[in-house]
């Protein structure tokens, strides 16, 4: 389960069409609102990545 889990979220991380959600740059011209939230899932991307480590 750990595996896949890993498997998916770095899929999300490498994904081009994830890009304009998921780097900061790209983020910038969202609305702060929406900018928020992604910037909140990425984040929990990260912990869960380190937590299935």
């Amino acid at each position: 389960m750990r595996q896949a889990v890993q498997q998916r979220l770095s899929h999300w991380l490498a994904d081009a069409a994830l890009a304009p959600v998921r780097d900061a740059k790209e983020r910038a011209a969202l609305p702060e609102q929406e900018r928020k939230a992604w910037q909140q899932l990425w984040a929990d991307v990260a912990a869960l990545r380190k937590k299935c480590q």
